[in-house]
């Protein structure tokens, strides 16, 4: 897409059909993926409703030293940088502390 002296859009040949195979290989590759996120969502519920799917196992040492160091008064934003994990893990962990304490 070029502009003229006036400001007007000027088309050079064969520009606008690229633009129109450009959109429908995006909705093709959009169609793609939601297909792939539809079947794997369906794989897993199938495994879950048959007792075989339990996500990746959990890293209990790393848990620990993060409960020790939510117990020690460090705050999240440490503990992220020196275990590398995410706010949500950080958050069940002290979830848990707090449903044990009690």
């Amino acid at each position: 897409m070029h502009r003229g002296p006036s400001g007007a859009v000027i088309l050079i040949r064969g520009e606008a059909g690229i633009g129109k195979t450009r959109l429908m290989l995006a909705a093709v590759a959009r169609k793609d993926y939601d297909d792939r996120r539809r079947r794997q969502a369906q794989g897993i519920l199938k495994t879950k409703a048959n007792g075989k799917y339990r996500g990746p196992p959990e890293d209990v040492h790393r848990n620990a030293g993060i409960g020790a160091m939510l117990r020690g008064g460090a705050s999240w934003s440490a503990i992220q940088k020196a275990t590398g994990c995410s706010r949500a893990t950080i958050s069940k962990i002290a979830r848990r502390s707090a449903t044990a304490a009690e």
